[in-house]
């Protein structure tokens, strides 16, 4: 793993990405392995600070198709599924 270096201006434009796969694919590529580093660095220290042992853990966000989270009983819908007469409102 590399050593963190920081983030740059660069970084904070794939948020003007548009489209949610154009946009994921370049926040695994650019941002992840920058995370990575950043918790690999950190780890050690807050494991020393908190007593407890440190993880480094970032997350995927991969759409699930077996078992994917319920909502209101209900397998979630992707984003793009939703519609208006799908949503139940309380």
């Amino acid at each position: 793993m590399t050593k963190f270096e920081g983030f740059s201006h660069k970084d904070f434009e794939v948020f003007s990405i548009p489209g949610l796969e154009e946009r994921m694919k370049v926040l695994k590529e650019q941002i992840s392995p920058k995370l990575e580093a950043l918790g690999l660095e950190l780890a050690p220290d807050l494991s020393a600070f908190t007593g407890d042992e440190m993880f480094v853990h970032v997350a995927r966000h991969a759409r699930r198709s077996k078992n994917p989270p319920m909502i209101l009983g209900r397998p979630s819908l992707r984003i793009n599924e939703v519609t208006k007469s799908s949503l139940i409102f309380k």
